[in-house]
């Protein structure tokens, strides 16, 4: 009687203890680049035609993202996977979530201050998505899901 009561507790609270790797719905979708926020000496703002150039970010729902760059010589692209994670309640900025990207190809087009991977943060206040790798001297970089 013993075994067949660990058995049944076994099948009920063992899947509640499985990590949950599926990503937040409000990332998932198609991102474009509207704003990038340089600090050169001075603040250099630039939007929309403005931009030096065009990006997406697409993150789907198993976890894997694409991101397309379209510069005056053409498109260049990348793919990888992400993660997302609660955003720790000791930052400064409004941030609701964390994004990781680690690329698995065109790993050229990362962002982040270490090769091959970019952070980006969704923002609790407006929805939008920054990348904030200023410290590596890269500008910040807003992105809005379409």
């Amino acid at each position: 009687m013993k075994k067949i009561f660990y058995i049944i507790a076994v099948i009920i609270f063992l899947p509640g203890c499985q990590e949950d790797n599926q990503p937040a719905s409000e990332v998932v979708g198609e991102w474009q680049l509207i704003q990038s926020h340089h600090y050169v000496g001075t603040e250099v703002i630039r939007e929309g035609e403005d931009l030096e150039w065009q990006e997406v970010y697409v993150f789907r729902s198993d976890g894997k993202f694409a991101k397309t760059r379209t510069t005056s010589s053409g498109n260049l692209n990348a793919s990888g996977t992400y993660m997302v994670e609660d955003a720790p309640l000791y930052l400064s900025r409004p941030v609701k979530l964390l994004l990781k990207l680690t690329f698995t190809t065109g790993d050229g087009l990362a962002g982040g201050c270490s090769p091959g991977t970019e952070e980006f943060d969704l923002s609790s206040h407006d929805g939008m998505v920054r990348n904030y790798s200023i410290a590596c001297q890269n500008p910040i970089l807003t992105y809005q899901k379409k």
